[in-house]
């Protein structure tokens, strides 16, 4: 049954033209793992990861995806570090106070917009590694 619905997912992608990016936003990380995980099975199952699954007693899936969870807080944690630097370099505590920031200042504008717009793609990216985190939990 599983393999023949991600053969399914297969080829309804494959005749979709996933190069469009709107295409591909449009799946979440849960159909890229249902999608992927009987070829991360065959291709990152090595004898090394055999190996620290049997000995910690889990399947070899389910440490692949606790490390994919692993890495994802581990760069929430630091993407929200970079974006509190930011914050606290100009003396505000959200997106929000930056853009008031700006408004209230427009003749330092060009100064404070490259700033402004790397923490707003900061605030994106942690969104999205927190919306990650959520389907991954919701995985087991």
């Amino acid at each position: 049954m599983y393999l023949k619905r991600n053969t399914e997912k297969s080829r309804w992608r494959e005749q979709t033209a996933l190069s469009s990016p709107d295409l591909i936003a449009s799946f979440s990380v849960l159909d890229y793992i249902n999608s992927t995980q009987l070829a991360l099975t065959k291709n990152m199952t090595t004898p090394l990861v055999d190996t620290i699954a049997e000995r910690f007693s889990i399947t070899p899936d389910r440490l692949i995806e606790q490390g994919l969870k692993a890495f994802l807080e581990d760069q929430l944690a630091l993407l929200t570090s970079e974006s509190r630097v930011l914050f606290a370099k100009h003396s505000v505590q959200s997106l929000e106070e930056f853009d008031k920031l700006i408004i209230n200042n427009p003749d330092q504008e060009s100064a404070l917009l490259p700033d402004f717009q790397h923490a707003d793609f900061l605030i994106s990216r942690i969104a999205e590694m927190k919306q990650w985190i959520a389907e991954l939990n919701g995985i087991h």
